[in-house]
Order: structure tokens, then C-alpha cells, then sequence
């Protein structure tokens, strides 16, 4: 289960998600209790719980950080630009490329709106990722105007952000259960989840794994598991979800922290020429 490296998790009203256990009948309808359908949740649970921790990292920077506190807003900085930013704006491309043209091959949906709506964020998390550039550039040295920034962007795009996600979570599953089977939903976010190849499969599947070991059951949790292609699942608790946990929610979380961590990476084989372990 994730927790946040610094300090204890705030919950949130919409974190909470109702735990979910995959019926038994093959080709059933998606039930309204699923929502999106449990991989699609999973992987919208996962920004959420990414952005309750961001949001706590941004409201704990210093405002005027010391030469000893740098580390905290430069760390920061390269898990925003590196990990969040890239997951999130994958995740919406994908929408637009790939599930949203799958739902209107059967049925009508507010195509114009959610465009637009990822328009406006991915907007609003390039200027968040805009300051933090600024911010590694400069070492974090003399960054009280990149630093006020963030507390002021983070915080609204988290409201923004979760905004849209409830608004495709209400909007998008009635055509979900008129048209598909579940099977057929969790075949397209599969196409998701794979999408962004390797790379970004490295960055964002420990954490939707992680925010699914939270709120979903047991029962489903070893579904969701076992589902996995057996390679990458052995990439992914070998190696994904421990170097997820050593170094990007190290780096995310740092702000909430008293002393500078050391980041270690986790190797998934003590080969020197491993493609994954070079990545």
C-alpha cells in the first residue's frame, strides 16, 4: 500500500472509492458500481492519489528555500517533469487515440467537451512543468517566484483535474453499459496501459498498481494481477514498484521531508547490459 515518504496521507471525499470484486459471469454488461470499468478506475484512482500527494509536497516547500533546502523543490521538480507529467498526458492522448474513438464506434459521447477539457489541463500542467524546468535549471537557487507559482498552480489544477475525472465518471458509463461487455472495456485500456511502451509503463504502472492494492479487494486486486502479462508482472514487483517506491515517491515527496534522501534505483537483474535496468 502506498503511503506518502513524509507524512501521513490526507484522505479525500473522492479518493475513496467503493472496493470492487470482479463477478463471475464472462459476458456481462459493466454495472454502475464499476464505473469506467476497474482498470479504467484503477488508472483514474492512480492520478488522484498521485495529486493528494502532489498537492501536500507543494503546500510544504519553503517559501525561500536555503541552501539546504533546495534538494526539496529541485526533487520535486524532476518527478513532476518526469513522471507526472508524461503519465498524465499519455493517459489523455490515449483517451483521445484510443478509448474515446472505441466508445463512438458504438454510441454518442461529449467528444468536443473532453477535448477541450485535456486542452485546458495539459495547459495548466505545462505551466506547472514550465516552473519546474525553471527550477532545475537554476539548482533551485534564488526560485521564491517558481516556488510561489507552484503553490498556487498545484492546488487548482488538482481541482481542475478532479473535476474532469468525475465528469467522465458520470458522463461516459451509461454508454458504457448500454453498448459493451466489461471484457471489451478492459481489452481497450489494456491497449491503454500498454500504449506508451516500456518506458512509461515503468513510471505509471507501479502506481496504478499501488492505488489498486488500496482500494480495491483482495479478490479483485489478484484479478487485476494476474491479468498482467507475465513478464512485465515480473518487472513490475521485481522492479517497477520497488524503484517507483525508492526514487519517484522519494522525489515527489520530498518537500515533506527533514533530511535529503538518497535516491536508489532498483535493478530488475544484476546484468550490466539489461535494456530495463539501463532505462
Amino acid at each position: 500500500m502506498e503511503q506518502p515518504q513524509g507524512q501521513a496521507l490526507a484522505s479525500t471525499s473522492d479518493d475513496k472509492l467503493v472496493a470492487v470484486s470482479k463477478p463471475d459471469v464472462q459476458q456481462r454488461r459493466l454495472s454502475g458500481s464499476l464505473h469506467l470499468g476497474p482498470r479504467l478506475s484503477s488508472i483514474k484512482f492512480a492520478i488522484r492519489r498521485q495529486m493528494t500527494m502532489m498537492c501536500q509536497s507543494a503546500a510544504a516547500m519553503p517559501r525561500s528555500p536555503g541552501k539546504d533546502e533546495r534538494w526539496k523543490i529541485t526533487m520535486f521538480s524532476s518527478w513532476f517533469v518526469d513522471y507526472f507529467f508524461v503519465s498524465v498526458e499519455e493517459h489523455h492522448d490515449a483517451e483521445e487515440k484510443i478509448y474515446f474513438p472505441w466508445i463512438k464506434s458504438k454510441t454518442e459521447y461529449p467528444e468536443k467537451v473532453f477535448s477541450k477539457s485535456h486542452e485546458d489541463l495539459i495547459a495548466a500542467m505545462t505551466v506547472i512543468k514550465d516552473a519546474c524546468n525553471e527550477i532545475l535549471q537554476k539548482e533551485g537557487n534564488g526560485c521564491t517566484d517558481q516556488v510561489a507559482l507552484l503553490k498556487k498552480n498545484v492546488p487548482e489544477f488538482e481541482t481542475e483535474m478532479r473535476a474532469h475525472l468525475k465528469e467522465e465518471e458520470e458522463t461516459i458509463p451509461q454508454a458504457l453499459r448500454d453498448n459493451f461487455t466489461e471484457e471489451e472495456n478492459d481489452k481497450t485500456v489494456e491497449k491503454i496501459l500498454q500504449g506508451g511502451g516500456f518506458a512509461l509503463m515503468k513510471k505509471f504502472l507501479p502506481a496504478v498498481i499501488l492505488s489498486t492494492q488500496d482500494w480495491a479487494t483482495p479478490e479483485f486486486y489478484e484479478d487485476f494481477i494476474g491479468s498482467i502479462p507475465l513478464p512485465i508482472k515480473h518487472l513490475a514487483i521485481k522492479y517497477f514498484i520497488p524503484d517507483f517506491e525508492n526514487v519517484a515517491m522519494t522525489m515527489r515527496d520530498a518537500p515533506t521531508m527533514e533530511h535529503e534522501p538518497k535516491l536508489r534505483k532498483v535493478g530488475c537483474c544484476g546484468i550490466s547490459f539489461c535494456f530495463p535496468c539501463i532505462l
